[in-house]
């Protein structure tokens, strides 16, 4: 389980590495995938990558509530 790493891939990517994912394994993100870091499609990228579940944050729940696109 990953949490809240807000635009900054770099990290994500160092942590990503670090925890050697087999094919076996299911990375989810209980986070804010976006908001303060320099690259959240970078962060986007590497969770597809990866193809990890995702739990909608707070600050992406604020996106799509601007857009008209929320879960209602």
């Amino acid at each position: 389980m990953v949490g809240d790493s807000h635009g900054c891939s770099d990290e994500l990517a160092q942590l990503v590495g670090k925890l050697a994912l087999t094919a076996e394994d299911t990375l989810v993100s209980v986070e804010d995938l976006l908001h303060r870091g320099a690259d959240p499609v970078g962060v986007m990228d590497i969770r597809r990558a990866v193809e990890a579940k995702f739990i909608l944050g707070n600050h992406e729940l604020r996106v799509l509530e601007r857009f008209g696109l929320a879960p209602p």
